[in-house]
C-alpha cells in the first residue's frame, strides 16, 4: 500500500498543490491497509527528489496520516513539526504539543531536542509508538487517558537537574506508555525488532533504487549523460532565468 502511495504522489503531481494534496488526504483516509502506510511514512523515498513538488506532498501527505493515526488512537490533535520550541508556540489555547519523529531517529544519548522538550512541555512521540498503540487497539475511553503521555515532557522538568537536560528521556516515555495502557515491556521490545526489520527491508530497497539508478547512467551514450548531465544541473532553466530578467531590465 505505501508503494501505491508513493505511486500515487507521482501520477498527481502536476495536478497542482492543492488538488494532489486533497486526493491524497482522500486515499489515506480511505486505505484499508493504513498500517503500511503508517509504518514506513517517516522515511522519505530515494525516487523523491528533494525540493520537488514529489517531496512537499510527500510532507504534506504525512499531516494526513499523523491525524488518521491521532483519529484511530482516538487522541487529540496536536501539530507535527521539527522544530520544538514552534511547536510550543503553534498550540494556542491547547494544553498539548507533540512532536512525531521515526523512533531510531532520536538521539540515543544526548541533544538539545530534550532540553527544547522539557523547556516548552513539548511531547516526544513517534511514528512507531503510534503502531504499537493501533496494533493493539488501543483507544482513549473514559477509564483510559493518554495526557500523561501528552504531558510527559512537564513531568520531566519536575525531576531533572539542569545537567540532565539534554538527555535522552525516550526510554522513560516508553516506561509510561506501556504502564498507561498496561502492557508488559516486552511486547514494545518485540514491537520495536519487528519495526528495525521493516526498516532495514526499506532501506535494501531504496539501496536497490540507486543501483538500478546507477546501471543506467552506466548504459547512456555519451551525447545522453552529456543531456541528462546538463539536466541534472538545470542549466538549461538558468539560462532561460537570465535572459528573462535582462528581457525585463531592457524593457525599463
Amino acid at each position: 500500500m505505501f508503494n501505491r502511495f508513493v505511486a500515487m504522489i507521482f501520477e498527481c503531481a502536476n495536478d497542482g498543490f492543492f488538488n494532489a494534496a486533497e486526493k491524497l488526504e482522500r486515499f489515506i483516509s480511505s486505505s484499508d491497509n493504513f498500517i503500511d502506510i503508517l509504518s514506513q511514512i517517516g522515511t522519505i523515498p530515494e525516487s523523491i527528489a528533494h525540493d520537488s513538488t514529489e517531496e512537499k506532498l510527500f510532507s504534506k501527505a504525512s499531516d494526513s496520516v499523523l491525524a488518521r493515526a491521532f483519529r484511530l488512537s482516538r487522541t487529540a490533535k496536536n501539530q507535527k513539526d521539527f522544530k520544538v520550541a514552534a511547536l510550543s508556540g503553534w498550540r494556542n489555547s491547547n494544553d498539548y504539543a507533540v512532536l512525531c519523529a521515526p523512533y531510531f531517529h532520536y538521539p540515543k544519548k544526548q541533544s538539545q531536542i530534550y532540553a527544547q522538550a522539557v523547556d516548552h512541555n513539548v511531547c516526544l512521540l513517534s511514528w512507531e509508538h503510534l503502531i504499537f498503540l493501533i496494533e493493539q487497539g488501543i483507544a482513549e475511553y473514559e477509564m483510559l487517558n493518554f495526557s500523561s503521555l501528552w504531558g510527559f515532557s512537564e513531568k520531566v522538568s519536575y525531576s531533572i537537574v539542569v545537567a540532565n537536560r539534554k538527555k535522552s528521556f525516550i526510554s522513560d516515555f516508553d516506561v509510561e506508555m506501556l504502564t498507561c495502557i498496561n502492557k508488559p515491556g516486552w511486547e514494545f521490545d518485540n514491537a520495536l525488532k519487528d519495526y528495525r526489520k521493516n526498516i532495514v527491508k526499506r532501506g535494501a530497497a531504496e539501496k536497490t533504487y540507486w543501483e538500478n539508478e546507477r546501471d543506467e547512467i552506466y548504459n547512456l551514450t555519451y551525447e545522453q549523460a552529456i543531456t541528462e548531465l546538463i539536466k541534472s544541473k538545470k542549466i538549461n532553466e538558468k539560462i532561460r532565468q537570465i535572459d528573462l530578467y535582462i528581457r525585463g531590465i531592457s524593457r525599463d
